[in-house]
C-alpha cells in the first residue's frame, strides 16, 4: 500500500498545482484553465450543432481557446491538441504548429490555403466572429452554423 501511495502523489501534486494556477504550468496564453469552467450559451450552441453535424472523429481547426470546449463537448478531433508535443515527434509537431499559424495568418488576410486543410484532414472550421472571415469563401468551404460569436465552415475539398 505504501509504494501504491507513493507512485500516486506524484500525480496527486501535478493535479492540484495545474488547477490551482493553470497558466504557470501550460505556458501563457493556453487555454486550458478557465476555459474548462463555464461555456456562454453561443459555444454552447456552436459545439452542439458540431455534436449534431459531425462524424465521430471529423477534425476541427479552431484557435488555441475553443480547442477545450470542441474536445470537452463534441466527438470531434483538433489537428493540435494539449499534449500534442509528446505524443508525436518534434520535428512533426513543429510542421503541424507552422502550418496551423499559416493558415490563421492568411485567413486573417482574406485567403484560404485548401492545401493545408486537406493536408490535416480538416472537415470544419471554427471561427470566432471577431477574428473575421474572410470575404470570399472558396468553394471548398460553405458556411453551415452562424450565431452572434461565431461562424462554423463545412469543408468539402476534392481529393
Amino acid at each position: 500500500m505504501a509504494t501504491a501511495a507513493g507512485l500516486t502523489l506524484p500525480a496527486t501534486a501535478q493535479h492540484f498545482a495545474v488547477w490551482r494556477d493553470p497558466d504557470h504550468f501550460f505556458g501563457a496564453g493556453k487555454p486550458f484553465g478557465r476555459e474548462l469552467l463555464t461555456y456562454d450559451p453561443q459555444t454552447l450552441a456552436a459545439m452542439d450543432f458540431l455534436q449534431a453535424d459531425a462524424y465521430p472523429g471529423d477534425v476541427v481547426l479552431s484557435h488555441d481557446n475553443l480547442i477545450a470546449p470542441v474536445l470537452a463537448l463534441t466527438k470531434c478531433r483538433v489537428p493540435l491538441g494539449y499534449f500534442a508535443f509528446g505524443l508525436v515527434g518534434r520535428s512533426d509537431y513543429t510542421l503541424r504548429e507552422d502550418a496551423e499559424k499559416e493558415f490563421w495568418n492568411d485567413w486573417r488576410l482574406g485567403k484560404v490555403r485548401e492545401d493545408l486543410l486537406k493536408e490535416a484532414n480538416v472537415r470544419y472550421v471554427l471561427v470566432r466572429q471577431v477574428e473575421g472571415i474572410p470575404p470570399t469563401i472558396p468553394p471548398g468551404l460553405s458556411k453551415v452554423f452562424e450565431n452572434s460569436e461565431f461562424a462554423i465552415f463545412k469543408v468539402n475539398l476534392s481529393s
